[in-house]
């Protein structure tokens, strides 16, 4: 297995040592890493949720890497950009944030009319594999 790409490692070093001394910290500092996992739009919300209770008690500044996975990655997208553009409030009032919250309804954006389709698609969906359990079945009974 190769070993960290030593060019790399000294690129994210002088990053985070550039952050360091932009937020007054102590460059000798262990860097801190924070993991959001997957699970769709859920999983969005819930590093939303865990990211506001951080930057509550203003733990947000100590992190250094995020890596992320599926949902995880739509926030760590989101907080990336909200960084680059030096805009990191994640209150309720932040427009950015009411911009989530008002298109995170791209699942069912009619509400409840998109909700009965959906489980009228998941029971066609039922209906129609086991109708093809059903027959084979029946070819495998004759």
């Amino acid at each position: 297995m190769n070993e960290y790409p030593e060019k790399l490692k000294k690129k994210e070093r002088e990053a985070i040592d550039k952050r360091n001394e932009k937020l007054n910290r102590n460059k000798e500092r262990n860097p801190v890493g924070v993991a959001l996992s997957g699970g769709g739009i859920r999983s969005a919300t819930q590093s939303l949720g865990a990211f506001q209770a951080l930057q509550k008690y203003g733990l947000d500044k100590e992190i250094d890497y995020m890596s992320t996975v599926s949902g995880g990655g739509y926030f760590g997208a989101f907080w990336g950009r909200c960084w680059k553009e030096g805009d990191t409030d994640l209150s309720m009032e932040n427009r950015k944030i009411k911009y989530l919250r008002n298109s995170g309804n791209y699942i069912a954006p009619s509400g409840s009319g998109d909700f009965l389709r959906s489980i009228a698609q998941y029971m066609t969906n039922w209906v129609g594999l086991f109708l093809v359990y059903f027959l084979f079945a029946c070819m495998v009974g004759m």
